[in-house]
């Protein structure tokens, strides 16, 4: 039971640090190309960004204090991922059912969401195992070659990843989620167009979606993970068949399922997407207004920096740990730990702000002119 208030205790306090940067990161970041947000949507962005990195930083504190089962850090980390993946599918299937996904214009902006930062992220994560490197000397085309695999890691992901002797999941790994948003995206767009042939269509559309839900979760041995797709999707198509009354439901389901998607074992089973279901409907048809709180909201508009860079402060600070004898006290290990929270915070506001922000510019200007082009007064013109 100690165990489990000393990781209640890092989670709490990772939260407490990275409230506390928020004034300096909307100083920094800034927060005008992101007006139009669904506040609760941006809030739960915020949320769960900075539960991955109490997930990662919880995992080497408790190993610096002796707890060897970092449970509750683990279970809340898997379920902000799992809450990215039901965020995805609700805004882009809700997207799609609006009819206002162009398919060039889309992946187009996509690209320019998501790349620049995570080509950024590539180049520092390899910077930064060159130098722990350096003096260890390795056949050029050795380096190339896994240096193109670091590079194509956010496109298909591996369950190993090296360069130059140093594991680069300890860099990028964060980045393997993005492998699966991608294929999201592909599958998006003949579906869209599917869906719009037919009744007949859409059953067997359904009943082949369930077939492989199937036999994945129960005939496979590995981790399935695209289910937790599903619960976005289903929201989007509810969105307006709903009764407003069921967000209530759901609001009073939501701590119950945090709670034992907590404490049940394992991370992507059948139990934990129908924990996950009420979670993510709770926030998208209860609207809990705690979300819509500026701090989280700040934290949400850079949630994506924050999520893409946490490991390339925590992987160097860890190091320092483990060979600074001046860090070996639990004391100056936990104030390093709210050190690594704090930069985890104000470096994601520069890249949001130097990185990110222009992209997200371009990307908005695109849509604008994609919404023009479709529209019956250009048309009519």
């Amino acid at each position: 039971m100690g165990s489990i208030f000393i990781q209640l205790g890092v989670i709490a306090a990772v939260y407490g640090v990275a409230i506390f940067w928020t004034r300096l990161a909307e100083a920094i970041a800034g927060s005008d190309q992101d007006i139009g947000r669904d506040e609760c949507l941006n809030g739960l962005r915020g949320t769960a960004a900075v539960a991955v990195v109490a997930c990662h930083i919880n995992q080497y504190m408790c190993a610096f204090i002796g707890v060897s089962n970092p449970f509750v850090g683990d279970h809340l980390g898997i379920l902000a991922v799992q809450l990215f993946f039901c965020l995805t599918a609700y805004l882009f299937t809700d997207k799609a059912l609006k009819g206002s996904i162009d398919p060039a214009h889309f992946f187009a902006n996509r690209v320019r969401r998501i790349l620049p930062l995570y080509i950024f992220a590539v180049v520092a994560a390899l910077a930064i195992a060159l130098c722990y490197s350096w003096p260890a000397v390795i056949p050029i085309r050795q380096t190339l070659n896994e240096s193109l695999d670091v590079v194509t890691f956010g496109l298909w992901k591996t369950d190993q990843l090296w360069f130059r002797g140093i594991n680069m999941l300890s860099l990028i790994g964060v980045a393997w989620t993005l492998s699966y948003e991608w294929a999201f995206y592909v599958l998006l767009v003949p579906g869209k167009f599917l869906w719009r042939c037919g009744l007949m269509v859409r059953v067997c559309i359904a009943a082949i979606v369930g077939a492989i839900l199937i036999r994945d979760f129960y005939l496979s041995s590995k981790q399935v993970i695209w289910p937790f797709f599903l619960p976005g999707v289903a929201a989007a198509f509810s969105k307006y068949l709903l009764p407003e009354r069921l967000g209530r439901v759901y609001l009073s389901l939501a701590l119950p399922s945090v709670f034992l998607v907590i404490w049940l074992p394992g991370f992507w089973t059948p139990v934990k997407l129908a924990l996950v279901t009420p979670v993510f409907f709770a926030v998208t048809f209860g609207k809990p207004r705690w979300l819509g709180w500026p701090p989280l909201q700040t934290l949400g508009v850079i949630s994506y920096s924050i999520y893409l860079i946490q490991y390339l402060v925590l992987y160097p600070s860890v190091q320092m740990i483990y060979t600074s004898p001046a860090l070996a006290s639990v004391g100056s290990r936990l104030w390093t730990g709210a050190l690594i929270a704090s930069m985890t915070i104000v470096l994601a506001s520069l890249t949001y702000r130097f990185v990110e922000r222009p992209w997200v510019a371009r990307s908005a200007l695109a849509r604008v002119a994609s919404a023009s082009a479709y529209s019956p007064s250009s048309s009519s013109a």
